[in-house]
């Protein structure tokens, strides 16, 4: 197993950084990763802390979303599919929420005006967010994504690349689906959040160092219209846009045309499938795209049908 050290950081998806490590299809990966504020905020102590001009700490946004990466996947070449499964995934020491950050967004502030930081406890099993108040881990990862074969995409807006979509399902035991747009994939991955709100409401999550265990699987000669998660019981496809409307529009649009190819149905028909069962919900709204996606139950189709494999559903190797 190899592991890819936080120190191989990057700020954008490119085909021109070079990879930090090649692995092969099927070898778990152990990825380190670096908080959202690229570790800017001292996080050994809960409590508040005071952000900004006059207040002795401040942060540069320049650092912001830094990823590790590039990942080579051996062999992965533009045309194939290429599947991220998280086999493990834990937080590494403490960490933040930015709780005005959300209004600071809001009211377009900037970051110069004074802000905060609420530095929270990660014990076993548990968040402590205040002295009385504790909540479960939901551990996910904000942002995978390959390089894109145009122009490098910098990391916090999310596309037809991956990138910071921000679903709170990204976690252990599911699998992000991309297609692949460079020789080698060249994978980047980070911010990790010990627990999100879906959409990211706040503008903020619970932000903190982790470690992500991994596993690439190849579909070669395979395509989807764009990112598409696995989990244990559903199939999520993403759409993106600089505004909720047309970030929601895609995730319909795409989830209708993999149904209609998929299952050999009319528009009408898939459109009837996406009426009894399936749920559109919003990743995230803060980011400069925006994301949202459409579930759909795997109940609804053998799920190798959606990379359009011939091979039945029980002879297909799982290991999420």
């Amino acid at each position: 197993m190899k592991t890819i050290e936080r120190r191989h950081k990057v700020f954008q998806f490119s085909r021109d950084d070079p990879p930090a490590a090649e692995v092969e299809p099927g070898e778990l990966v152990l990825v380190e990763t670096t908080d959202s504020l690229d570790g800017q905020i001292d996080v050994s102590r809960p409590g508040k802390i005071d952000l900004g001009p006059g207040n002795g700490t401040t942060v540069d946004p320049g650092r912001a979303l830094p990823l590790t990466g590039p990942i080579a996947v051996r062999g992965a070449a533009p045309g194939d599919v290429l599947a991220a499964e998280i086999v493990g995934l834990v937080a590494t020491g403490n960490a933040f929420i930015l709780p005005e950050f959300g209004e600071l967004l809001a009211t377009a502030g900037a970051m110069e005006e004074q802000w905060a930081a609420r530095v929270v406890e990660l014990k076993r099993g548990k968040i402590q967010l205040t002295e009385t108040l504790q909540l479960p881990y939901n551990f996910m990862v904000g942002c995978l994504g390959v390089a894109p074969a145009a122009a490098p995409a910098d990391t916090p807006t999310p596309g037809d690349y991956g990138g910071n979509h921000d679903c709170i399902h990204f976690g252990q035991r599911s699998a992000l689906y991309l297609q692949v747009q460079v020789p080698g994939a060249l994978v980047s991955l980070g911010d990790v959040h010990a627990a999100m709100g879906d959409g990211e409401s706040a503008g903020t999550a619970v932000e903190c160092d982790g470690e992500v265990l991994l596993r690439f699987r190849l579909y070669p000669g395979r395509s989807i219209p764009g990112p598409v998660l696995e989990t244990e019981a559903e199939w999520m496809v993403f759409g993106h846009g600089p505004t909720t409307d047309e970030a929601i529009a895609m995730a319909k649009h795409r989830a209708i045309d993999l149904l209609m190819r998929r299952l050999a149905v009319t528009r009408g028909d898939a459109y009837m499938v996406l009426a009894a069962v399936g749920h559109l919900r919003l990743n995230e709204t803060v980011n400069p795209n925006c994301s949202a996606r459409v579930e759909i139950p795997k109940y609804v189709a053998d799920p190798l049908l959606w990379l359009g494999a011939e091979e039945p559903a029980a002879q297909r190797e799982l290991a999420l």
